[in-house]
């Protein structure tokens, strides 16, 4: 016979369900277009047979343009598979967060009440609230935290090995998704190892299995790139070029600024909330690993990877990227919740309930504090409700003036010949992907972001547009980049635009781009917020 489903087991599914729902419904309602472009136009070019970094510039790890590109074609290009993935991608997270709180760490019953919706809050993701990079980084990334929780709890034989081999290539494949995220899981899984009781002899095998997972992911991707001829270039544009956006400055200065920022700057309260329950599990569970508990060592080593995969992470953007990385959180809860929180200060018959009170009223303000900034921030205050009647963009929601923009410049470009080759800046970059075009320049993105083009690949641009014979070049009205949607309302005329970078949104001088246009180009009647250059009849 069946064994009954426990209660547990039952809202963690709930609250997965409940993600997956939520998340279908809600993607794509709240996407920064800048970014949203990175990523499709990465996956268009992919799809259509282009190698990252060989083909194109690609100053960041691959794998989530990748499985996006493997999507479409087993589906189509289009917004479905896209939220389907990223759908199950956040309840699976949520389901692997509930079995972290349950089983490893002892947080059952009605406590997970309390924690699930602490794991489902900003439902991971929800600050972009598309396939993205830092959703996969996370994803795999406290993959990675459960692999190896369920290696330290299979002492002896061959199973941990293979558990924490798991965690190491999983880790392996955040690093793959995102960098400084998979960089922060590397370094928490260390000291997760570290934390855990064994031998000396185990302690180093452990270290070994790990590492071994890890390099195998990044040994798989070198190859590709090694197969494609491209190996040269991805390790130029992922690891030196990318590190370029720190300029003289190094990671750690530009975290330890972050740091400093977060706790002595006016903004951030609601992190520096949060901080005090971090320190506080690691300095219980610290408590617990010296007392010689048996669990000890396995609780402080999923607090400390908890702590550093979040903290290490969102440092490198003063705490932008917090919401993506809410479910860690969770985990820091259940921690407390399980521990005796005053411990050593005042005896725990005496403080229990309402330390649980304590705990419990914590939790549901970080739900609400946090949940309705982003909540105001990307729906509500954006007014994102309008989707365009078009084939690969549907799904997609956009502000009313975004909308009507977009619009305006997909009914230009149907009465452009399909054999005439367009230029489009600054670059909504979704713009080749829904037309079924291809970007004559390799360049993905010309906004600012820490990735300018250099001097030497700004003279290139000319170069390149006159080799492919592109007939058209659209530029955008842009007045400022802010938050990633289409700021367009310029009063200046495109050639101040260009040369200025402003159509660019970076800060480069574009004034040979500007030249070529102006030689060979003719302005004609566009759209609303688009200056519409065509090609001299002299040109080819």
């Amino acid at each position: 016979m069946l064994k009954p489903v426990s209660k547990e087991a039952r809202w963690i599914f709930g609250a997965a369900l409940t993600t997956l729902g939520y998340i279908y419904l809600m993607s794509f309602r709240s996407p920064i277009i800048v970014d949203f472009g990175v990523l499709i136009d990465r996956t268009w070019r992919i799809y259509l047979g282009q190698v990252p970094c060989r083909d194109f510039y690609c100053p960041s790890t691959p794998l989530t343009y990748w499985i996006q590109a493997l999507l479409f074609k087993i589906f189509s290009p289009g917004m479905f598979p896209m939220k389907v993935f990223l759908a199950v991608e956040m309840a699976v997270l949520v389901g692997l967060a509930g079995w972290l709180a349950w089983k490893v760490l002892g947080a059952g019953g009605k406590l997970l009440w309390v924690l699930l919706p602490v794991f489902m809050v900003w439902l991971p993701g929800v600050h972009l609230m598309i396939p993205w990079y830092d959703c996969d980084s996370l994803f795999f990334g406290f993959g990675a935290l459960c692999l190896l929780a369920a290696g330290a709890r299979t002492e002896g034989g061959r199973g941990g090995a293979v558990w924490i081999f798991l965690a190491g290539a999983a880790s392996g494949l955040s690093f793959l998704s995102k960098q400084n995220v998979g960089g922060a899981s590397v370094i928490a899984a260390f000291a997760f190892l570290a934390a855990i009781r064994s031998g000396a002899g185990a302690r180093a095998a452990k270290f070994l299995a790990y590492s071994l997972g890890f390099a195998l992911a990044l040994a798989a991707a070198g190859g590709y790139f090694a197969a494609h001829g491209a190996l040269k270039e991805a390790v130029y544009w992922i690891f030196q070029r990318a590190t370029q956006r720190y300029g003289e400055g190094s990671l750690a200065g530009s975290m330890w600024e972050s740091f400093v920022r977060i706790l002595t700057g006016p903004e951030n309260r609601f992190l520096k909330f949060i901080l005090i329950f971090y320190v506080w599990a690691l300095v219980l569970t610290a408590r617990e690993r010296l007392s010689g508990k048996a669990e000890g060592g396995l609780r402080l080593g999923v607090t400390l990877y908890a702590t550093l995969a979040m903290g290490i992470t969102i440092l490198h953007f003063h705490g932008l990227y917090y919401p993506i990385h809410q479910v860690y959180l969770g985990v820091i809860f259940a921690v407390l919740f399980t521990s005796d929180p005053f411990r050593g200060v005042i005896p725990s018959e005496l403080v229990r309930k309402p330390a649980f009170l304590f705990l419990g009223a914590a939790a549901l303000l970080s739900i609400f504090w946090g949940g309705s900034m982003r909540w105001r921030q990307a729906y509500s205050q954006a007014g994102i409700h309008w989707t365009l009647d078009h084939p690969r963009l549907k799904g997609m929601y956009f502000r009313k003036e975004d909308h009507d923009l977009v619009k305006g410049l997909m009914d230009l470009e149907k009465t452009i010949p399909r054999d005439e080759k367009v230029f489009i800046m600054p670059d909504p970059l979704f713009f080749y992907y829904a037309a079924d075009r291809v970007s004559p320049v390799p360049m993905t993105h010309f906004y600012v972001s820490g990735y300018e083009l250099n001097e030497a690949e700004q003279k290139l641009i000319p170069g390149m547009l006159d080799k492919e014979g592109v007939r058209w070049a659209l530029i955008g009205q842009e007045r400022v980049f802010e938050t990633g949607f289409l700021l367009f309302g310029m009063e200046e005329d495109w050639k101040a635009a260009v040369k200025s970078g402003r159509a660019m949104t970076s800060r480069s001088d574009y004034s040979g781009l500007r030249a070529w246009l102006d030689a060979n180009f003719t302005e004609v009647p566009g759209p609303k917020g688009f200056w519409v250059l065509k090609r001299k009849d002299g040109g080819r």
